[in-house]
C-alpha cells in the first residue's frame, strides 16, 4: 500500500476517527468518508475501531497501529462498546452526540493551528459534563446533517467554528468540584488510581 506524504501526529487521548479526520482534512478532503473511499478504506470500519481497517490506515498514514488503537471506540455488540478495556453501553457512550470544550479547541488553534483541533476521549462519555481542564460546561454541537457523518469530528468542528469561538469567549468557570470528571478522564484514558471506584 502506498503511504501518504501528508499525515498528522496523534495527540493525547485522541480517538482514531479524530486522527483520520485530521489526515483527511490535511489531504484536502471535505468528508472523512469520501477520503476513506478514495483510499480504498471503510470510514465506518475506522469509526468502530475494526482492527483490519486500522491496520491498513496505519500503513497509509505512517501512524503506528498502537497509536490508532489506543484511545479508539470499538463496537462489541448491539449498543455495546469498549475503550481501553472499559465496557460501555449507549447510556454511558452516546455515539450520536458530540460534546466539546470550546476553550480546549481554541487552545488547540492557538498552539497548533486549525489541524491541531482534535477530540478528547472523555468528551464521548455521557457522564462527562464539565471540562476538567478549563472548568467550563461542555458545549453540545447541533446534530450532524447528511452528508456529514456524526463521527467526522474534525469537519464538524469546522462546520460550527463560529459558534464554538463565540461560546469560548462567553465561557464561565464552574465553582463545583470536578473530582468526577477528572476521574472519568483518567479512567477512560487507562490512567488508573487506587480509588474505591477502581477497586469495585
Amino acid at each position: 500500500m502506498r503511504r501518504l506524504r501528508l499525515s498528522v501526529r496523534p495527540l493525547p487521548g485522541e480517538p482514531a476517527n479524530s486522527i483520520v479526520g485530521r489526515v483527511a482534512a490535511r489531504n484536502a478532503a471535505s468528508f472523512a468518508q469520501d477520503f476513506c473511499a478514495d483510499m480504498n478504506a471503510s470510514w465506518r470500519a475506522v469509526s468502530v475501531g475494526e482492527y483490519s481497517e486500522l491496520s491498513s490506515m496505519s500503513e497509509l498514514t505512517g501512524i503506528s497501529l498502537e497509536e490508532l488503537q489506543r484511545d479508539t471506540v470499538r463496537v462489541r455488540g448491539h449498543l455495546a462498546y469498549q475503550i481501553n478495556g472499559q465496557h460501555l453501553t449507549r447510556k454511558s457512550l452516546d455515539r450520536g452526540t458530540l460534546k466539546i470544550c470550546p476553550l480546549c479547541l481554541l487552545e488547540d488553534l492557538n498552539t497548533a493551528g486549525e489541524l491541531g483541533r482534535h477530540c478528547r476521549l472523555e468528551w464521548l462519555l455521557s457522564g462527562y459534563h464539565v471540562c476538567h481542564v478549563h472548568r467550563t460546561v461542555m458545549l453540545r454541537l447541533p446534530d450532524a446533517e447528511y452528508p456529514r457523518c456524526p463521527h467526522d469530528f474534525y469537519q464538524r468542528i469546522r462546520d460550527h467554528w463560529g459558534y464554538i469561538r463565540r461560546s469560548a469567549e462567553a465561557a464561565d468557570e464552574t465553582k463545583d468540584s470536578l473530582a468526577w470528571e477528572t476521574y472519568l478522564a483518567s479512567r477512560i484514558r487507562d490512567i488508573t488510581a487506587d480509588t474505591w471506584c477502581d477497586n469495585l
